[in-house]
């Protein structure tokens, strides 16, 4: 988005500045002139209503500037636009308040328990949008919501996803907008959200071109190429869980055979670890085996714990690839549940990928846990309602 010093162009602007502020304060006015194009004059009126509208106010005299008049720094008050973030999941469904500069400033869980059906769904996402709702102080601009696909975006509707109790054609947006007719509400594939998150307070906001892939009890892919998230014509793109890796493999729930979620979730690591187990295989592991009880017994290096995560990795690494010679991204992130193990995932990652894709030939790409762990949709979820009225 471009600023314009058209009079006409009074919302844009104001957006445009709004954004700069939020995503590189503290920032001068001269800064902002010279990033946004606007002229001076536009820039105080608009600095001026944001000051009056207790959205800015000034830090302090930047004294790394050279020159005797040294500018004044601005920044965004704390909590001064939020929006309210809901991700679902096949475990949880998370939901958080959170504000334009990329901090939660509350969250709360709701379990998943027993055979879920559509209304406990439903419930169970309108008393955490309620909730947070009624505790926050705040200005609330708008609800977005991140689920797993596939949904269609275009009439707000969470279709079919897999294994997901066997939910289905939820029209979510417009159940949630039925609640608070005076908010925008907004649905995204889960790992869309999660990449919003990367692109605009991840660990390197300067990557124009990244790939992003998500691994729970799920596998998703999301992908900024030219710092524009790839979406695709009705939302399915980069669903990389759902490439087949073995066209003789068992029959996935989406239809298709061999997909790559079915080798390289996380149940899929506990499935690999109790059959070590089950083969006598010496482990300080006990059955019932979690994730979590694998990433911990793997620190510790347990050979079984570590045998399941190079397994789930071998595998893994064949969506890293794909994602690599697709997309030619300068990084890619793991996230999610997954993203607990760090360095134990990131170097098994590494070993499979290095040299294999015909890009990391030409140069390096960056392998590396989100920073947010597996926050990322939840934040990202908050930040598609920023991305849909500030940002795009």
């Amino acid at each position: 988005m471009k600023a314009s010093n058209s009079k006409s162009n009074k919302v844009q602007n104001r957006n445009v500045i709004l954004k700069m502020i939020a995503l590189k304060a503290p920032i001068s006015r001269v800064e902002l002139s010279a990033l946004s194009g606007l002229s001076k004059m536009s820039l105080t009126n608009i600095i001026s209503e944001f000051k009056e509208e207790g959205l800015v106010f000034e830090t302090g005299i930047d004294s790394s500037a050279s020159g005797k008049r040294k500018p004044i720094l601005l920044d965004l008050v704390d909590g001064a636009i939020c929006s309210i973030g809901i991700h679902i999941t096949r475990s949880f469904i998370d939901g958080c308040l959170a504000d334009i500069k990329g901090s939660i400033l509350f969250s709360k869980r709701a379990e998943i328990t027993g055979n879920l059906q559509s209304k406990d769904l439903i419930d169970l996402i309108l008393d955490l949008i309620k909730t947070i709702h009624n505790l926050s102080t705040h200005k609330i601009v708008g609800i977005g919501i991140a689920s797993m696909g596939p949904l269609d975006l275009k009439k707000g509707m969470i279709l079919n996803p897999t294994n997901f109790y066997g939910i289905e054609n939820v029209p979510i947006v417009d159940i949630v907008k039925k609640i608070y007719p005076d908010l925008p509400v907004f649905l995204c594939k889960n790992t869309n959200s999660a990449v919003l998150a990367e692109k605009y307070y991840g660990t390197d906001k300067a990557i124009k071109d990244f790939a992003y892939i998500g691994v729970s009890k799920g596998v998703g892919g999301g992908a900024v190429v030219n710092d524009r998230l790839i979406i695709g014509s009705d939302g399915f793109a980069c669903e990389i869980g759902h490439v087949s890796i073995n066209p003789n493999g068992p029959r996935c729930s989406c239809g298709n055979k061999g997909c790559l979620e079915m080798y390289a979730n996380i149940g899929a690591a506990v499935q690999y670890a109790e059959e070590k187990l089950d083969n006598g295989q010496k482990s300080i592991l006990r059955k019932p085996v979690t994730y979590e009880k694998i990433l911990n017994a793997a620190k510790e290096g347990d050979f079984v714990a570590g045998a399941a995560l190079d397994e789930q990795c071998k595998y893994l690494s064949i969506g890293v690839i794909n994602m690599i010679n697709l997309f030619d991204p300068k990084a890619v992130i793991i996230g999610n549940e997954i993203a607990m193990g760090g360095n134990e995932i990131i170097h098994r990652l590494q070993k499979y990928v290095s040299d294999t894709p015909i890009s990391v030939k030409h140069h390096h790409v960056d392998i590396f846990v989100s920073k947010f762990y597996d926050k990322a949709p939840l934040l990202g979820s908050a930040t598609f309602v920023f991305e849909n009225l500030f940002f795009s």
